[in-house]
C-alpha cells in the first residue's frame, strides 16, 4: 500500500468514533498484518527476554513488580515476563487496544513453540477471555491492564515498581509527552529498580510501503509532515541522539545501550536523502542508527 494513501486513511481512521476497532478490522481482514507474523512474534518475545535479562543483571531485588505503557493488541510482552517470574504487572494503553483472538493466538503460539511455557499454558481454558477479558488477565496471570490511562499520571504508589518496560512505544509518543511520561516513571520506579525499552526509529511506513526508504520520513519539513502523521499512526521522527538527552534530562543514568547500524546498500540509500531542516544539524552516523535496546536507573 502507497504510505501517502495509508496515511489518508489513517486520518480519516484517526478522527472518526471507534475509529482504532475499524482500523484493527482492516489490518486482520485486508492488509492481513493481524495476527502478526512468526518472524515479528518471536521478535517480541527475544524483547520481552531482553527486559527481563536486563532487570536480573541489573538489579539485586528479585520480588519483580512490573510496569508497561503500551501494551498493545496482543499482550505478547506481559505475558512472556509472567512466565518468567514477574510477579505482579500493572499494564496500561492511552486507549483500549486488547483484542480477545489476538491474546488468545499469542497464548497458543507461546504454548505451541516455546517448551518452557507449554506446561503451563496448555491447560489454559480460554472462554472467560471473550467474555471479559481484563478479568481474564487479571486471574490468569496476575496482569492488571488499564485503559484508557495515562501514563503520565498512573497513581501507582511511588518507589514501587521494580521493572518499567516499553517496546516499540516511545517513538509514537510527542517528545513533550515522553518527558512527562519519564517524570513519572520517575517517581513509581524503585531504587533498585530499572527502566528497560526498546526503541524503533525508522519510518513506520516501510514496513507497508516497500517502494520508501526506512528514512523517507526524514526528508518532510514538520508542517508537510504533519499531514502524513495522524493520531494512530503517530512517529515522533526522535533520533536516537534525542532519546538520551531526554532521559538524562529526566534524571535517568544510561546502564546498557545496543544500537542497530545500517547495512552499506540502506546508508547509500541516506545519503541520497536531501534532509528536511529539522534533521539538518545530525550528523549522519547520528541519523542513521535504526533501532536501539537501552536500559536506565534514576539517579538517587
Amino acid at each position: 500500500m502507497n504510505y501517502k494513501i495509508k496515511a489518508l486513511v489513517q486520518n480519516i481512521l484517526s478522527n472518526i468514533p471507534f475509529g482504532e476497532r475499524i482500523n484493527y478490522y482492516l489490518q486482520k481482514n485486508l492488509s492481513h498484518s493481524l495476527p502478526i507474523n512468526e518472524i515479528a512474534f518471536r521478535l517480541k518475545v527475544e524483547e520481552a527476554l531482553f527486559h527481563i535479562q536486563s532487570y536480573k543483571k541489573f538489579s539485586s531485588n528479585r520480588e519483580i513488580r512490573y510496569f508497561e505503557f503500551g501494551a498493545g493488541w496482543d499482550m505478547i510482552v506481559p505475558l512472556v515476563l509472567r512466565l518468567e517470574g514477574c510477579n505482579e504487572l500493572t499494564c496500561i494503553d492511552i486507549r483500549r487496544l486488547i483484542f480477545p483472538e489476538l491474546i488468545e493466538n499469542s497464548i497458543e503460539r507461546l504454548s505451541k513453540n516455546f517448551d518452557q511455557y507449554s506446561s503451563i499454558l496448555n491447560s489454559f481454558d480460554t472462554k472467560q477471555l471473550y467474555n471479559d477479558p481484563e478479568t481474564f488477565l487479571k486471574d490468569k496471570f496476575n496482569i492488571n491492564y488499564i485503559a484508557p490511562s495515562d501514563a503520565r499520571k498512573t497513581n501507582i504508589e511511588s518507589n514501587s515498581i521494580d521493572l518499567i518496560s516499553s517496546t516499540a512505544t516511545f517513538e509514537h509518543i510527542p517528545k513533550k509527552i515522553i518527558s512527562e511520561i519519564l517524570k513519572e516513571s520517575q517517581r513509581i520506579l524503585s531504587s533498585d529498580g530499572i527502566l528497560s525499552c526498546t526503541i524503533d526509529y525508522k519510518d513506520h511506513y516501510s514496513y507497508f510501503d516497500r517502494s520508501i526508504s526506512i528514512y523517507n520520513f526524514l526528508q518532510f519539513e514538520d508542517k508537510t509532515w504533519n499531514y502524513l502523521n495522524p493520531s494512530l499512526h503517530y512517529q515522533n521522527r526522535l533520533r536516537h541522539i534525542d532519546y538520551l538527552q531526554i532521559f538524562e534530562d529526566a534524571g535517568f543514568k544510561l546502564l546498557f545501550e545496543e544500537l542497530v547500524y545500517p547495512d552499506d546498500n540502506e546508508k547509500a540509500i541516506l545519503e541520497k536523502i536531501v534532509l528536511a531542516d529539522t534533521f539538518k544539524n545530525y550528523s549522519l552516523d547520528s541519523i542513521a542508527i535504526k533501532s536501539s535496546r537501552l536500559v536506565f536507573r534514576k539517579i538517587k
